[in-house]
């Protein structure tokens, strides 16, 4: 029991030892601090928006259209009156719902396909590597926007669809792992103490071949905030959310006239999706510290 015991505490030990090395290369790239600073706090804004938000995003004051930044409306207001402000602020909420949901569907999908596609090689590597290079062919932003033109535009819809089109680079990128650490002697040492090959799979390689699926998961995230606001630009969004690329669409006949329309989420936009590369720069750095002496 005593054994057991010190040796669940070593272990312990080891991951919280290589959390802090981990954490100690990381935050030696500043960009990469300052871009988790900037998503955390956009996920603060996404998660308390009722508590921060002034009003009512889909509010109409008839009598207020058009109000530039002021103390009452620090971003102004729309041509119905409605407080930009609280947009961006509720439009938080399903940017990052979209991305970090979105990205997590492919990663899954793709981690499924490419263990499977790399631990057993032969004829079943083959297929769903060609299964893979045909979904690579396909414009993810285009079939987007026909699908949801055919099934509708709910914000589900859209994850789910993000996450169908999105899963080849994560595929390929588990498999290269697998290919790599399935020969490696402690996988070896495994297979001859009898582990199955379960055990070898979630136990001994998945752990160590996740490290560049988080680093494109996090730039996932980003790439499918954009798809989500391109289609919500082109009037293709979830008209019973508010989005940053809804209120943008919204924006376009004021562009002239209303230029604090088109600014405030548009500059969120391109804030976040920015500092999301940031911290997977960062990621990528803190996990392969021998590419960047490179």
């Amino acid at each position: 029991m005593n054994r057991s015991i010190q040796a669940n505490k070593c272990k312990v030990d080891s991951k919280f030892k290589r959390f802090s090395e981990f954490w100690r290369r990381y935050r030696k790239n500043r960009p990469a601090i300052i871009g988790l600073i900037i998503v955390a706090f956009f996920t603060t804004v996404a998660l308390f928006a009722p508590q921060i938000a002034p009003y009512d995003p889909f509010h109409i004051a008839v009598a207020q259209v058009f109000e530039s930044p002021n103390s009452m409306f620090p971003m102004g207001s729309d041509a119905l009156g409605r407080d930009v402000f609280s947009g961006v602020v509720y439009g938080a909420r399903v940017s990052l719902l979209i991305g970090f949901s979105a990205a997590l569907t492919s990663a899954i999908i793709g981690i499924i396909i490419g263990s499977v596609a790399g631990y057993l090689g032969g004829v079943m590597d083959a297929l769903l590597m060609r299964i893979t290079e045909i979904f690579q062919t396909i414009p993810a932003f285009f079939m987007a926007l026909v699908l949801v033109t055919l099934f509708g535009s709910s914000v589900w819809n859209v994850i789910i669809l993000l996450g169908l089109l999105s899963w080849p680079r994560t595929a390929r990128l588990i498999r290269a792992e697998f290919l790599s650490l399935k020969e490696r002697e402690f996988v070896e040492a495994s297979r001859a103490v009898g582990a199955s090959s379960a055990e070898i799979i979630f136990g001994e390689i998945m752990p160590n071949a996740l490290a560049p699926v988080i680093v494109d998961a996090s730039m996932e995230v980003g790439r499918a905030i954009l798809i989500e606001a391109g289609l919500s630009f082109l009037g293709l969004g979830d008209l019973n959310q508010i989005s940053w690329g809804m209120m943008l669409n919204n924006a376009q006949p004021y562009l002239r006239t209303a230029w604090w329309l088109a600014v405030f989420p548009g500059a969120c936009i391109f804030i976040l999706v920015l500092s999301l590369n940031l911290v997977g720069d960062g990621l990528n750095d803190a996990f392969n510290p021998r590419l960047k002496e490179r």
